[in-house]
């Protein structure tokens, strides 16, 4: 199975370390967060790969080059007009005749592919989604009992529950077939545009509930979140002995001096959020 990486966007939220690097190699205990998601796919047998770049693009490839070093074989287009989470892989994927990933170059997961890629039989499109706390940055799935997508909201500012929820993990398994139904060469997003049209049109939306970690680290709490997970062991992809190419030692000067910033950035929002929690209402 091949997958696309989506890498292209500019991470805005994330500013100013994102003026620095694109927000796929902004580093966690410094190794960029794009390193990660290789080699977790590399790790169960995806070595087939088209990274989506835009923003800062040539960072990207200079990093990973042909990713033959990593033991994966790395394609790259570069998007100079974003075209959205779809848009893109709409002209590219038209060639692929057997189902494919899609996956975000922000998220941090350790998710065993192989029962989302069984679950994806017989469906058009499969959600990958992780029960999470709310948060306004994601979007929410509601499925039946069988797992198929009754509802799908997109980055609601509330919900009406503070259980948890199933969130949208930005990792899709997509059968070709219903590609051509939309235009080339234009700006497609798959949760806004993309889902609501394949329901519409009683197309099987697939929703495969996961356990294990997933960390979405498109802003910096959840950058900061990453690092200390990673920190204290509740996740781990990578090995710092010989096994994976992508151990500190060889990571690029780039990043270690970008890690520095970060971690400066991260401290700074933790002592202001401690010195908001220790402000008292006045006349207490």
């Amino acid at each position: 199975m091949k997958a696309y990486i989506l890498a292209g966007g500019r991470g805005e939220r994330l500013k100013p370390l994102t003026s620095f690097l694109p927000k796929p190699l902004l580093p966690v205990n410094r190794v960029p967060v794009l390193a990660y998601t290789i080699e977790w796919l590399r790790r169960q047998g995806i070595t087939e790969l088209t990274i989506l770049t835009g923003y800062k693009g040539e960072m990207i490839q200079q990093y990973l080059k042909d990713g033959r070093e990593y033991g994966v074989n790395i394609e790259y287009v570069c998007e100079n007009v974003l075209k959205g989470t779809f848009g893109s892989i709409r002209k590219l994927a038209e060639k692929e005749e057997d189902s494919f990933l899609v996956i975000s170059g922000d998220v941090l997961t350790n998710m065993d592919l192989a029962p989302l890629i069984t679950s994806h039989k017989g469906n058009d499109i499969t959600i990958a989604a992780s029960k999470q706390c709310f948060s306004p940055h994601v979007g929410i799935c509601v499925t039946d009992q069988q797992g198929n997508l009754i509802d799908f909201y997109e980055k609601m500012k509330t919900w009406q529950t503070d259980e948890s929820v199933l969130v949208n993990s930005g990792m899709y398994v997509v059968s070709p077939r219903w590609l051509v139904n939309f235009p080339k060469n234009q700006f497609i997003d798959i949760a806004r545009d993309v889902i609501p049209w394949l329901q519409h049109n009683q197309y099987n939306v697939n929703v495969y509930d996961f356990t294990g970690y997933w960390r979405d680290i498109g802003t910096k709490e959840n950058l900061l979140l990453a690092e200390k997970e990673v920190l204290n062991g509740e996740f781990q992809i990578l090995s710092y002995g010989n096994e994976s190419p992508f151990s500190p030692p060889n990571t690029p000067s780039v990043v270690n001096g970008i890690r520095r910033q970060v971690v400066h950035s991260m401290r700074r929002m933790e002592l202001r959020k401690e010195n908001r929690e220790e402000e008292k209402p006045y006349g207490s």
